[in-house]
């Protein structure tokens, strides 16, 4: 690929994304994330993030969730962290899921809730999640190391 093409697709992935395109904005965002093709900018990549999340890009979701959790281009806020996640989850992220299912055993940002946890647990793992059928199991059993 030549630098005029490089440019020319960058230039057409930033006006899709100006324009709304959730898809252009998740790889853009992933692009200045990463800083391939582009001067790295987790600032600017969580913005696209953000405005991919928005649009419902479930993918998006769950990284602005996560750069929510950790403060990583955004002030960290673990409280919307929490509310992106149920957003994914409710959009049947098994990922998604078994991170509330973690939250709730734990009593990491929301209150510690057993049912909650065997809940989001449960979701995960009926979508074949590993992790998740192990909590699930563990917490059934009483076990919940």
């Amino acid at each position: 690929m030549t630098d005029d093409t490089a440019k020319d697709g960058l230039e057409d992935l930033t006006t899709r994304a100006a324009n709304g395109d959730s898809k252009a904005q998740f790889q853009l965002a992933s692009m200045y994330e990463k800083g391939e093709g582009v001067k790295q900018n987790v600032r600017t990549a969580a913005d696209l993030y953000r405005q991919a999340a928005e649009a419902r890009h479930v993918e998006a979701i769950m990284i602005f969730a996560k750069m929510l959790l950790l403060g990583k281009g955004v002030m960290q806020d673990p409280e919307e962290a929490v509310d992106w996640y149920r957003k994914a989850a409710d959009h049947g992220n098994a990922e998604a899921q078994y991170n509330l299912g973690e939250m709730y055993r734990n009593g990491r940002v929301v209150k510690v809730d057993k049912d909650a946890a065997i809940t989001w647990f449960k979701l995960a793992a009926e979508q074949n999640h590993l992790e998740a059928q192990v909590r699930l199991e563990q917490l059934k059993a009483g076990d919940d190391n």
